[in-house]
């Protein structure tokens, strides 16, 4: 549980089944996730920008920012058909306006096809 930074809302951030195995290999011996040399937990900006670095250093300079990751994970759950309020529960987003933003990269011609097979489904009796 945590709160939104821009908002102060508070809000519960789900974690996936990987992410809490590995968790539970390195243990959270600070209370932070990510710690820099002195044990204390990045701000916002600086994790950004560390998180970008460390990605260049090892090569992987494509989409690897935490931008990048938001925007990944909003068009994998968009292909995965999941509803605007459950995506908006992982990004924190509050509008659908927002959304849209790191949702257009979606597969379209996936989701046309699954849109026209669910109302094939509901209405194609005849």
């Amino acid at each position: 549980r945590s709160s939104d930074l821009k908002t102060q809302k508070p809000s519960h951030i789900a974690l996936s089944d990987q992410l809490l195995l590995a968790l539970a290999a390195v243990g959270e011996p600070h209370g932070y996730l990510i710690t820099w040399s002195h044990g204390r937990g990045y701000s916002e900006k600086s994790l950004s920008q560390t998180f970008s670095e460390w990605c260049n250093r090892a090569g992987l300079p494509h989409y690897c920012s935490a931008h990048g990751l938001r925007k990944a994970i909003s068009r994998r759950m968009a292909e995965s058909g999941l509803t605007n309020a459950e995506m908006k529960s992982v990004t924190q987003h509050t509008a659908d306006s927002e959304l849209v933003i790191y949702t257009r990269a979606a597969n379209q011609k996936q989701l046309a096809e699954k849109a026209i097979k669910t109302l094939s489904t509901a209405y194609g009796k005849v």
